[in-house]
């Protein structure tokens, strides 16, 4: 076989391997019964995922840098074996500090994942010659693998009822199916880097790529970021927002199955959309139906009110895969892997700010309070995020 076809084949096997990643699905359903059962507070879920955060902020980068030295193949076999232990110490896990080890090496295989998986992608279409077909795949990517994160989800919320542990058991399966794959990956050949560039690159470059380069590209790299960090600080009140609305664990799985299969089908959906512009204004009425969505969970509890939470699936998609084209193909060739890191990082960094108000206040003021808070902030953010778009990102075309 050759190297061409094998190029051509890394983008299937790299969408397969995203969806191996979400194994961790498997595990939100019964993730929050799980801390409670082991002893943890409502301020202790958010803690630990703070906390996970600041790790995964830490780790994006360094991973990044090893990637773009080391190798995209390599890097992904050893973000699958991180992955797999991390599920392993979550499922026997029996306090706080075991949760928090899970967590960060969980969190080490994320980074070794996150980032290098977009630029293979990237790569491996470019040197096929299809550059231009990127945006549409790495949307078929995220969308797929929401839609295996449904199938884990309805599994997932099955073994819980059997074992509160089991779920993250059958995550780790996956992780070992993922670490499997990747030996079926070839690497892409890097492009051809202007003259003087050095091979790999410095931090400084791609810190630079990302934040100095230009306002278009450090505005693509924040934006949905924000949206996003505020959009997953509602996921762990998810079980016990259902909860009060009738629906047992058991049946949460296909309540969350439900909402993996619509941030999938949006993903998919919007694959062939590759202007930026049309990206910016997707974003924004995004930002609309998240506002309303909070303002939906601050007001309504019981029956249906869970349907609220829908439009929040169609942003935790979305928001992940808009202007990956663009910004990949700004990324200097050299420091690929460091940079989509760097971007990475600045999303986890903006992810943990929004979690800081609810560590403080969730056992103290409740969930609704957190709600109204998040509903401030976004109103604020989406406000500021308008006023700095780039002109030339706003104007309609």
């Amino acid at each position: 076989m050759n190297t061409t076809v094998r190029l051509s084949m890394n983008r299937g096997l790299l969408v397969a391997a995203r969806c191996f990643a979400t194994g961790f699905a498997a595990g939100t359903p019964g993730i929050t019964a799980l801390w409670h059962d082991r002893g943890l507070s409502r301020g202790d879920f958010y803690l630990l995922e703070i906390l996970f955060a600041i790790s995964l902020v830490v780790l994006e980068v360094a991973t990044g840098r090893f990637a773009d030295r080391f190798g995209e193949v390599r890097t992904m076999k050893l973000g699958f074996v991180a992955l797999g232990l991390g599920a392993l110490l979550y499922a026997d896990a029996s306090g706080f500090w075991s949760f928090l080890a899970g967590e960060v090496i969980g969190a080490l295989g994320i980074a070794l994942i996150s980032g290098t998986d977009e630029s293979l992608m990237f790569r491996s279409n470019a040197a096929v010659g299809q550059e231009k077909s990127h945006q549409r795949w790495w949307n078929f990517s995220v969308g797929a693998s929401f839609v295996s994160a449904a199938l884990f989800a309805v599994v997932g919320a099955h073994l819980s009822d059997i074992n509160l542990g089991a779920p993250f058991l059958f995550c780790a399966v996956f992780q070992v199916l993922g670490f499997m794959l990747c030996f079926a990956l070839v690497e892409a050949p890097k492009g051809e880097t202007p003259d003087g560039e050095r091979q790999g690159g410095t931090l400084r470059d791609a810190v630079s790529a990302i934040i100095l380069s230009s306002s278009h590209i450090r505005w693509m790299a924040i934006a949905p970021g924000f949206v996003a960090g505020i959009n997953q600080t509602f996921l762990w009140m998810y079980p016990e927002y259902l909860a009060e609305c009738g629906i047992g664990r058991g049946e949460s799985g296909y309540v969350f199955a439900l909402f993996n299969l619509v941030a999938g089908v949006s993903a998919i959906g919007l694959r062939k959309i590759t202007d930026t512009r049309r990206s910016v204004w997707i974003l924004f009425t995004l930002i609309c139906a998240l506002a309303f969505s909070t303002l939906g969970l601050v007001t309504v509890v019981g029956g249906l009110a869970w349907l609220l939470i829908v439009p929040q699936q169609i942003v935790r998609s979305i928001s992940g895969a808009l202007f990956s084209s663009t910004l990949n193909e700004a990324i200097p060739e050299g420091v690929r892997v460091t940079a989509l890191s760097v971007r990475n990082a600045l999303r986890v960094f903006l992810y943990v700010a929004a979690m800081v108000p609810w560590w403080l206040g969730v056992d103290q003021f409740g969930r609704t309070a957190l709600f109204s808070v998040n509903l401030v902030v976004l109103v604020l953010g989406a406000s500021i995020l308008w006023v700095t778009t780039p002109r030339s990102l706003r104007a309609k075309g």
